[in-house]
């Protein structure tokens, strides 16, 4: 699903935001993996980087959610009352959340790279 400059609460609390913790795990892990087990400075260097790059990008994007929530609290508490098929209302969102949750899309793509042998962040 592509979003604009709007999104539904509930896509955002009940799919992008525990696919992104999800694939925060996975990388992680992944990434502590191979820096346990290379020996080649090169390698070991990259994935390195790729930490420190897949941490600032997840500081940000997290940032612009907790922003996002707070600005619409009232409807996160409304939401919560609700029933699971309800979707919530359609938050409109500024032009740093939506780069967030476009970023947290591109992340949960990046597993798939990740687990086909191709660990590349950029």
């Amino acid at each position: 699903m592509s979003f604009d400059n709007t999104i539904p609460l509930r896509t955002l609390t009940d799919e992008v935001m525990p696919q992104l913790a999800a694939a925060e795990t996975l990388l992680h892990n992944t990434l502590r993996s191979i820096l346990a087990v290379t020996r080649d400075p090169a390698q070991r260097a990259r994935c390195e980087q790729q930490q420190e790059v897949l941490d600032l990008e997840l500081f940000r994007i997290r940032l612009n959610f907790d922003s996002l929530l707070r600005r619409h609290a009232g409807a996160v508490a409304a939401m919560a009352g609700a029933g699971a098929g309800d979707p919530g209302p359609v938050l409109q969102l500024d032009s740093a959340e939506a780069e967030a949750v476009r970023s947290a899309r591109r992340l949960c793509e990046q597993i798939k790279a990740l687990r086909a042998g191709a660990p590349d962040f950029r």
